[in-house]
């Protein structure tokens, strides 16, 4: 078989079978055979014709490429010549092309000289530096008046307290030596809680939108906390059980006249112990709560006198 190329020319001849198309292109004088065994194929010379190698001319240029092309020479350099252009030796071209960019002007740019000096690309940092906070106890002093302190210091408006005898209990003892502690207000009362083994169940909530933030020693329990609305203990009830999802019985609660409330105050309690919240909004009257856990309705009445 033959290993010399053909005088093929470039032609779309759609879709033929692959025998068909590749006797197209050995052509008339070329005969297309088979290996079976070694899945191959060739050409070999047909009886009658002589192997005469063909001939490659020199490709010139067409009147539209030439033109285009002198467009572009003109563009990077007028003084190139043809010869840059339609030169033989491809290396040539490329060192005689590469040249001729490298006359261009530098290109523009923003950065400063610094950075162009250097290779390296600087970009502005809008981000501003974290300044951490320290929060100090001194000896002597309790440990809620330095934690409201902090809170306060924090942006915490208010602070709920959980009203556990023992949790109160550890928060009014004085410290008996000094504390600090650097980071947040979080980070702070975790050290405290980690540092004092009477406070080792503090567990803080904040609620930074109303600038409310609870102490309590539920840990790991979801708690309620919010902050008393209204100016009569009526309102303050309604919109108290409303945090509990729970639902308030005006018409069978106590008839005597509503009283005042005075200014309001943060709560925090487990978050389903409605019962404690009740507790405490009701301490001061003479009133209980009573509750219907089948339709979760909550309902006032005068407190049964012993």
């Amino acid at each position: 078989m033959y290993d010399q190329p053909l005088p093929v020319t470039q032609m779309d001849m759609g879709q033929i079978p692959l025998r068909q198309a590749l006797q197209v292109l050995g052509g008339q004088a070329f005969e297309l055979e088979e290996d079976v065994v070694k899945r191959e194929v060739g050409f070999r010379l047909k009886n009658g014709y002589v192997w005469t190698p063909p001939k490659y001319d020199v490709v010139k240029p067409s009147a539209q490429l030439t033109k285009a092309l002198t467009a572009n020479r003109d563009d990077l350099d007028s003084d190139l010549t043809d010869e840059l252009f339609f030169s033989s030796a491809p290396s040539q071209r490329v060192a005689s092309k590469t040249a001729a960019i490298n006359k261009q002007k530098p290109l523009v740019t923003s950065a400063p000289k610094r950075a162009q000096s250097s290779g390296k690309s600087v970009t502005k940092s809008n981000v501003k530096p974290v300044s951490v906070k320290t929060f100090a106890m001194v000896d002597g002093e309790t440990y809620r008046e330095a934690i409201l302190r902090w809170a306060n210091e924090s942006g915490f408006e208010r602070v709920a307290l959980a009203q556990e005898p023992e949790f109160l209990k550890a928060l009014d003892k004085r410290a008996p030596s000094g504390f600090v502690a650097k980071g947040s207000f979080r980070t702070a009362m975790a050290t405290l809680a980690e540092d004092i083994p009477e406070l080792s169940t503090l567990t803080l909530y904040e609620n930074p939108a109303k600038k409310l933030a609870a102490l309590h020693p539920y840990r790991s329990q979801a708690v309620t906390a919010f902050i008393t609305t209204g100016e009569t203990l009526e309102e303050v009830i309604s919109d108290a059980v409303k945090q509990y999802d729970w639902n308030w019985d005006k018409k069978h609660s106590w008839t005597a006249d509503n009283y005042a409330f005075g200014s309001s105050y943060p709560v925090v309690t487990r978050k389903s112990d409605i019962s404690a919240a009740l507790s405490i909004l009701l301490k001061q009257y003479p009133l209980e709560a009573r509750r219907l856990d089948a339709n979760r309705t909550i309902y006032i009445r005068e407190a049964t006198p012993l």
